[in-house]
């Protein structure tokens, strides 16, 4: 179950202990939305639209060197920027309630 800061700074001591003894995992908003309007976190998973050739189109938002990235997403400029404007992005689920959206099964 997913709450935000507000939330969890209005609970009691109790849930707030919880919550520091690593029971519930932290996810970080990004300060981007996708194309919904609709907040992205590092551990989200998100479709990249449209799909830019020779990439999955599917991946998680890491938090890495001091940005929010898509992990295993190859196309980058010469900065290493990502070749994609957020807002194409569009949140499909996150990697703790549905992992298997990053590896869907393989048809034969």
């Amino acid at each position: 179950k997913m709450f935000d800061w507000d939330f969890i700074l209005s609970q009691s001591d109790g849930f707030y202990d919880y919550i520091l003894e690593g029971s519930l995992i932290q996810m970080q908003y990004t300060g981007l939305k996708d194309k919904n309007g609709k907040e992205i976190y590092e551990g989200d998973i998100v479709k990249v639209i449209p799909k830019p050739r020779g990439t999955k189109g599917v991946y998680d938002v890491i938090y890495y060197e001091d940005r929010f990235l898509l992990d295993g997403y190859d196309n980058y400029d010469h900065d290493g920027y990502p070749q994609f404007d957020w807002k194409e992005l569009e949140i499909i689920g996150n990697i703790y309630e549905n992992p298997e959206l990053l590896n869907p099964p393989q048809s034969e």
